[in-house]
């Protein structure tokens, strides 16, 4: 048993044994391509460990293989892969900085269908509580319309105007009930729809 001479704690005499470089063995006399085998003064848990190949600096990989510890093929590899990543991290980048950007076009819309649906929701509560079967009718039709169009913006991310047909739809179900809450989501896109196509006329 060897005692460290940083923890004083006791270990096999294998603990303490390390592997010099190549170049740092032939500098010690062995030059058959073998690494010298030096026993140190402190363990294997109080050394310090050694960082992993791909957490190297091209100048520490380089440096390695100066000294034959690893081949310049494998330093090569691990450059490549790196850089790999790297271009595939930037075009990440740059694709979720452009879906921001487009999302951002559209918010005013999503953000619209957001409240329309809240306020339509609450009008569905009131309207099943109190057994209005026309309101109910007309809520669940307007539901169904606002739900796809924000999905159809989210998917496109384009602001669009909604077909007259089912404008028809769901006015004709607002028609139907009485003092139920207009839709209101028409008249508001037009707006927005208005707004997001004014600096294309002033270019």
């Amino acid at each position: 048993m060897k005692q460290c001479g940083q923890c004083k704690t006791f270990y096999k005499p294998s603990e303490f044994r390390v592997k010099l470089s190549k170049l740092a063995s032939e500098g010690r006399g062995l030059y058959d391509g073998r690494r010298l085998t030096m026993e140190m003064s402190i363990c294997r848990q109080c050394r310090p460990k050694p960082r992993p190949y791909t957490a190297m600096t091209e100048r520490e990989l380089n440096t390695l293989v100066l000294s034959r510890d690893i081949t310049r093929e494998f330093a090569d590899g691990i450059l490549r892969t790196r850089a790999m990543h790297a271009r595939r991290k930037m075009s990440t980048a740059v694709t979720k900085r452009w879906e921001r950007e487009r999302l951002a076009r559209v918010k005013p819309a999503l953000d619209l269908c957001s409240v329309e649906r809240r306020a339509v929701k609450d009008q569905l509560r009131y309207a099943t509580e109190n057994g209005k079967e026309r309101v109910i009718a007309f809520c669940e039709t307007y539901l169904q319309v606002i739900d796809e169009y924000a999905k159809q913006v989210r998917d496109s991310k384009k602001i669009h105007d909604i077909p007259s047909a089912t404008r028809v739809r769901v006015f004709n179900a607002w028609h139907a009930c009485d003092k139920a809450r207009g839709p209101m989501l028409f008249s508001k896109l037009a707006d927005i729809l208005s707004a997001s196509q004014q600096p294309e006329s002033e270019k």
